[in-house]
């Protein structure tokens, strides 16, 4: 298997853009970034089953074999071996999922990967994290829509009332962010933050960062190719930016629909909530933007 010089993972709360970083990066002409692993899901699994085979192992070697004078009882899996098997599946699928010459970072997009900051990177040390984060009230409005658009039927009728469903979703995006941004001291040099609003105030300058983050080329001539192939007409169809389609996953592409959702009661509602994180982000709690 040829050798990298990044691998990484676009994580991020579902529906903060992490489908568009994907695009973005996937366009460039060095970079593999296709599809959703999950692998941390199986990977959890699998260090469970590692503990239990090692309290099995242990007690085995100690009924069986722990009177016999001289007895070297079998290895247990040991952390390092662990390592050893987890980075070498990530990188194998990775690399089955590269489709395209000279390719030199290679990763996927895989959202919850933001909840599980705290382990995965250990199990792939040579790995980089691109956190995605979106204002949690856009978040509320997009995650609503597509529960609208993939739920059964059976499934909505049991859906609580938008007010509801947005101050869950924004307990539950805090739960996450949280998380992330608590290891990124730990993650250094591996972990970079990327706002959504950013990529569609300064698309070039955030992509420019991703791609110095990933050791890529970034000439703005590449730079410029991934904005207008991954740009929201060019991956709809032809539909502008704010020209909403309910029943498409990219449904409108712009931030700040929150605006048109939440009323001065659930924006305050919210903002008891996790007002605190969103200041800290630079993110504004005022309902109807200051004019100028």
């Amino acid at each position: 298997m040829p050798q990298r010089s990044t691998t990484f993972f676009v994580c991020g709360c579902p529906k903060s853009g992490t489908t568009w970083v994907q695009l973005l990066l996937d366009r460039h002409p060095e970079v593999s970034c296709a599809g959703e692993s999950h692998l941390v899901v199986l990977l959890k699994k699998f260090s469970a089953l590692i503990e239990d085979h090692n309290i099995h192992q242990r007690r085995r070697n100690t009924a069986i074999f722990g009177d016999i004078v001289g007895y070297a009882p079998f290895p247990e899996i040991e952390p390092e071996d662990e390592r050893w098997l987890f980075e070498g599946l990530v990188e194998r699928m990775l690399e089955k999922a590269v489709r395209k010459p000279g390719v030199r970072a290679v990763g996927d997009k895989t959202p919850n990967l933001a909840e599980h900051l705290n382990w995965f990177p250990d199990m792939v040390p040579h790995a980089k994290f691109i956190h995605v984060i979106r204002d949690a009230r856009d978040v509320a409005v997009s995650g609503w829509h597509h529960l609208h658009r993939t739920a059964p039927a059976a499934d909505l009728r049991q859906l609580s009332a938008f007010r509801d469903y947005a101050l869950l979703s924004a307990q539950l995006w805090q739960v996450v962010v949280l998380r992330a941004r608590a290891e990124a001291a730990r993650l250094g040099a591996r972990y970079l933050e990327v706002r959504y609003e950013d990529l569609h105030a300064d698309p070039d300058a955030a992509i420019e960062r991703m791609l110095r983050f990933l050791g890529v080329a970034a000439e703005p001539a590449l730079r410029r190719a991934c904005i207008d192939q991954a740009s929201f007409s060019a991956l709809t169809g032809g539909r502008a930016a704010g020209q909403e389609d309910p029943a498409a996953f990219l449904r409108k592409g712009l931030p700040g629909d929150w605006r048109n959702w939440f009323d001065p009661a659930l924006n305050t509602a919210v903002l008891a909530e996790i007002g605190p994180l969103l200041a800290a982000l630079g993110y504004d709690g005022e309902l109807v933007p200051a004019a100028g």
